[in-house]
């Protein structure tokens, strides 16, 4: 081979390397936060316009919260979108809220309808999710409340005009957004399962789902303490196969609370893990083996205590939701 086409060559890659690695994630800063209705849950960032919305659910007998409020990027309210404690549009006399996710114009909102049982309320076995647009305007309901067969339903994600809905337990219903046909996807898993539990999802195709949640733990284990660490679990349905990796940060915490960590996907290539109990930012590259490439302790402003329960972005900004605190933190990305 001609030197000088071999140097050339060389150079290319070289340049190539650099630069793929200029754009992976290397650390993140912490920027400023705003404070939200209690014990938010969810956040979902319109990438259009801008706006960020957040999904709280604080089902306390004397001090009941459930709304969905819209900020802009810098956290200063624009509106409660929607109060579910005064929402008469529905087919129940009240929801709960449990995950949330944009696309485009739409917002789509799993939630739990309840029903008033003398002074109490009660929840119904199966789920509901409505499709909004972005003003808070109803434009529909799919009501699945009387779903029995399966755990409760805790994550959902969208693409491709169908809405999924699991509990990562057995099935992931795939729902038409147009027509609401109902569609139950088998999730491959074996009789070891991975995980315990699942909070958040994201869909990277149809074919591959990323679930994350409380794995399993040992209250034995000398080595080290994992009462409350994250799996993270690619559902592979073309293989019919799971595989699963786990957090770093790894706690012997145990509440009355689960491991409730959140999960985003970047460019189709970086995991975004809000750890929970793990109290930190976790990002993985999925084209390096899952390779973990930052992880960062949610501790701004000297907060040793936080529940890091979400994770969103806009841009080269990142929006981590503390369950614990009623606030949203801004993180800038450096690359």
């Amino acid at each position: 081979m001609n030197t000088k086409l071999f140097i050339g060559i060389l150079l290319l890659l070289t340049v190539s390397c650099k630069k793929d690695d200029q754009v992976r994630p290397c650390s993140v800063t912490y920027q400023s936060g705003f404070s939200t209705e209690t014990r938010p849950i969810a956040i979902a960032i319109d990438q259009k316009q801008g706006s960020v919305f957040v999904a709280n659910r604080h089902p306390s007998i004397s001090d009941f919260s459930s709304k969905i409020q819209r900020f802009n990027l810098e956290g200063d309210l624009r509106e409660t979108m929607i109060d579910f404690r005064s929402f008469s549009a529905g087919l129940y006399e009240r929801y709960s809220p449990i995950d949330m996710c944009i696309d485009n114009d739409d917002m789509f909102v799993l939630v739990k309808p309840m029903r008033q049982t003398d002074d109490s309320w009660a929840t119904f076995s199966g789920f509901c999710v409505f499709h909004f647009d972005l003003n808070g305007n109803l434009v529909n309901e799919f009501d699945f409340s009387q779903l029995e067969d399966y755990w409760d339903f805790s994550a959902m994600a969208y693409l491709n005009d169908f809405i999924y809905v699991t509990s990562g337990q057995f099935v992931i219903v795939q729902i038409d957004k147009n027509s609401g046909q109902a569609d139950y996807i088998h999730i491959p898993i074996t009789n070891d399962r991975p995980y315990l539990l699942v909070t958040d999802m994201e869909i990277q195709s149809e074919e591959r789902i990323y679930i994350t949640g409380q794995a399993p733990f040992r209250i034995d284990s000398t080595i080290i303490n994992d009462v409350s660490i994250c799996h993270i679990s690619r559902l592979d349905f073309k293989e019919d196969t799971t595989y699963t990796f786990y957090s770093s940060a790894r706690t012997g915490t145990m509440a009355a609370m689960l491991n409730n960590p959140g999960l985003a996907i970047k460019d189709n290539r970086y995991i975004y893990l809000a750890t929970f109990y793990g109290r930190s930012l976790e990002i993985y590259d999925m084209d390096e083996d899952n390779e973990l490439i930052l992880q960062e302790d949610i501790q701004p402003d000297g907060t040793n205590e936080t529940l890091p329960i979400d994770v969103a972005f806009f841009e080269d900004d990142v929006y981590i939701v503390d369950h614990k605190n009623d606030k949203v933190y801004i993180y800038a990305e450096l690359k």
